[in-house]
């Protein structure tokens, strides 16, 4: 019998058909197995949503706010937002979060580390929860929250609710230096930066002054 050689070829047998790869190359299998972990992620994503609108009960809940929980783990994690405590602090700038998890997943901030890549278009990302939104959002096109007015779909809440502001015609955000109104958040900081950088590096320097004359500030230090 000839020697099998690295090439990409099939070789069929009575009962069975194997993939030979060519050197560097994954297997039909590891190559199935990329192909299956996304929907195998938006079904574990599924099963949670699902899990919540048929109502199954969270048994744990807050004392201080009634809010309840699926496991006591995620109460444990919300007392921490009575408290104001943030145990898990970041070695390298020193910012603090309620969850381990939370700080894994900022440590990769300073590290650069996108471990979650996404098999569509092979964009890669920090933590499970923004590649599932990207997968919904740019993959799926899932957009759950419609605008009653207009009926256009955004894919959040919150994008829903600055959106509806185009509707009432209320403008919340202001400019403290032109008292010109905005309805988002970002059009005024797009403003501000953009009419308004020289008076705001004057009032950043004047905010350093005042920290640098505070005798209470450097009895602080």
């Amino acid at each position: 019998m000839q020697s099998q050689r690295n090439t990409n070829k099939t070789i069929i047998g009575r009962a069975q058909k194997v993939d030979v790869p060519k050197k560097g190359e994954k297997t039909q299998e590891q190559r199935k197995q990329g192909s299956f972990r996304m929907p195998i992620l938006l079904k574990i994503y599924l099963d949670i949503h699902v899990r919540r609108h048929l109502g199954i009960k969270k048994s744990y809940v807050c004392p201080q706010c009634s809010k309840s929980f699926l496991s006591n783990a995620d109460l444990k994690a919300h007392a921490f937002t009575h408290s104001g405590e943030r145990p898990f602090a970041c070695d390298v700038c020193g910012k603090r979060f309620i969850k381990k998890s939370h700080l894994e997943i900022h440590s990769r901030v300073h590290t650069g580390e996108k471990p979650h890549l996404c098999s569509e278009c092979g964009t890669s990302f920090a933590s499970h929860s923004t590649l599932i939104d990207h997968h919904k959002r740019r993959h799926l096109q899932f957009r759950p929250h419609r605008c009653p007015s207009c009926r256009k779909d955004f894919f959040s809440k919150h994008e829903l609710s600055a959106h509806v502001l185009i509707h009432s015609g209320k403008k919340p955000f202001s400019c403290s230096l032109c008292e010109k109104n905005f309805n988002r958040l970002h059009h005024l900081k797009r403003h501000k930066a953009a009419l308004h950088k020289d008076e705001m590096e004057a009032m950043q320097a004047e905010e350093v002054d005042d920290d640098v004359g505070n005798p209470e500030v450097h009895e602080s230090i």
